[in-house]
């Protein structure tokens, strides 16, 4: 496996890649150090279906967030169990947000880097986003519910 300090060599580009200490997901470049860039190989990142979702609802140990917008919500409701966390709010409400805000906010206690979490949009495509930022803040418990409330909508209607 690689070190910190283990170069990741890539054909055809000019620099060398290195492995962040803080995240090991995340790479750094040794020509412009602010190009970062996300690698996931393994971990526990798989997709969840309806009734892994519909089982969670009352589960406390597991987070499932809607990443949409409070308007959309408002307009076809919202899985039974979820926080809202819009997308473009994630990054800032998981790394800055603190613990006692954060249970005021959503009434639920911060999540931890261990806590899993699983994230939930329309269709599939915010949630992998989410997904992706979480697991670049190092969150390692992720899961997407890549179905999202379509998907929740049609198993529902067929129950």
């Amino acid at each position: 496996m690689f070190s910190s300090k283990t170069p990741l060599i890539l054909r055809n580009i000019s620099s060398i890649i290195f492995k962040s200490p803080q995240n090991p997901h995340l790479y750094q470049s040794s020509v412009n150090p602010n190009h970062k860039f996300f690698c996931h190989s393994g971990g526990d990142t798989k997709d969840v279906t309806y009734e892994e979702v519909k089982n969670m609802k009352d589960n406390k140990t597991v987070y499932l967030i809607d990443v949409r917008e409070p308007e959309e919500l408002k307009e076809t409701g919202s899985i039974p169990g979820s926080i809202n966390i819009p997308l473009n709010e994630l990054e800032t409400t998981l790394k800055n947000l603190s613990s006692q805000d954060f249970i005021g906010k959503y009434r639920r206690d911060k999540p931890n880097f261990d806590t899993p979490l699983v994230f939930s949009c329309k269709a599939g495509v915010r949630s992998q986003k989410a997904l992706n930022i979480a697991q670049s803040l190092g969150f390692k418990r992720l899961r997407n519910y890549r179905g999202g409330w379509l998907d929740w909508e049609k198993n529902i209607k067929q129950s």
